[in-house]
């Protein structure tokens, strides 16, 4: 608490004791209004404070993150979990944690993890990020139809070519052909022409015999 703040903490306190000893009742709700100011431009600023601090520990788990820290990227989101459970900076920080495990092969904890985010989560714009990686996971657990399940839960409007792109890699691993094509052409639309994941959707086609459609850039320019 800075000095300006504990000074109108004080001022409140000494308000309150004049009021005790002399109560008019008139003066008493003014000063009551202004002792309540008081407190609330303390917890603004309080709230300030702790998601200074939630940014703080969160670069921490990013910077422990690029060290490949495990012991420290878990203390760090532990910490964060506890006391700034309600931010996104605790989903953010499952995320990377989440990456780690995929990257030591620990599926199924990473499963794990980004199922805890999903749950915790309260940002509607990370939704389909957790959702992505999560299918994504579970496809490579060998679980395709527990992917597709999730990927269920990602609406037409937070859609993506990536997303469009593992549907047909689900539905490939399913054995549906016709649905993974659909998918896959869709994802090639909407890829940008200079990204490599679009030479890569070409591949999947091209492998199965089905056509490469013209991309939306390409219909544009015609």
């Amino acid at each position: 608490m800075s000095i300006e703040l504990m000074d109108e903490h004080e001022q409140g306190e000494r308000v309150r004791a004049w009021l005790k000893e002399n109560g008019s009742s008139i003066v008493t709700g003014i000063l009551l209004g202004v002792a309540g100011i008081f407190g609330w431009q303390w917890w603004g600023s309080n709230q300030e404070q702790q998601k200074h601090n939630a940014a703080a520990q969160y670069a921490e788990l990013a910077e422990a993150v690029e060290r490949n820290d495990r012991d420290g990227v878990q203390a760090l989101l532990k910490s964060i979990e506890s006391d700034y459970g309600s931010t996104a900076y605790s989903v953010l920080g499952a995320l990377h944690w989440a990456d780690m495990q995929v990257d030591a092969g620990e599926l199924a904890g990473a499963a794990e993890s980004l199922r805890q985010a999903k749950q915790a989560n309260k940002v509607a714009e990370l939704s389909a990020v957790i959702d992505t990686r999560l299918a994504r996971v579970l496809l490579a657990s060998g679980e395709a139809e527990a992917a597709r399940g999730v990927l269920a839960a990602v609406g037409k409007d937070q859609g993506s070519a990536m997303v469009d792109e593992l549907l047909g890699d689900i539905e490939a691993k399913l054995g549906n052909r016709d649905a993974a094509i659909q998918h896959w052409q869709s994802a090639y639309q909407r890829y940008e022409d200079t990204m490599p994941a679009r030479s890569m959707v070409e591949m999947k086609l091209l492998d199965l015999g089905a056509t490469v459609p013209a991309a939306e850039t390409e219909k544009a320019d015609a």
